[in-house]
């Protein structure tokens, strides 16, 4: 499953730049999970920035991310793996 993750980055990475909000913070939250690879160190930064931008915009709102249901709740605990 390690191996697979440059594949599994390359099917999610479009969808970063999706109109969908919810479709965007969900391919994040994998993003920042796939880039945790040795062979996806050059998108680290990128992503990193992308996560603190979308969390930014999470507390903005005053969004809940209590919820497992919620992508909201699936970027919040993969940001915090992040460090």
């Amino acid at each position: 499953m390690l191996a697979m993750r440059p594949a599994l980055f390359a099917v999610i990475a479009p969808f970063l730049h999706d109109d969908d909000a919810s479709i965007r913070l969900a391919a994040l939250a994998a993003a920042i999970l796939l880039v945790e690879a040795p062979e996806l160190a050059h998108h680290r930064t990128e992503i990193g920035e992308r996560a603190g931008i979308a969390l930014d915009g999470l507390a903005a709102t005053d969004v809940d991310v209590q919820d497992p249901r919620d992508s909201s709740y699936a970027l919040a605990a993969a940001a915090r793996r992040m460090g």
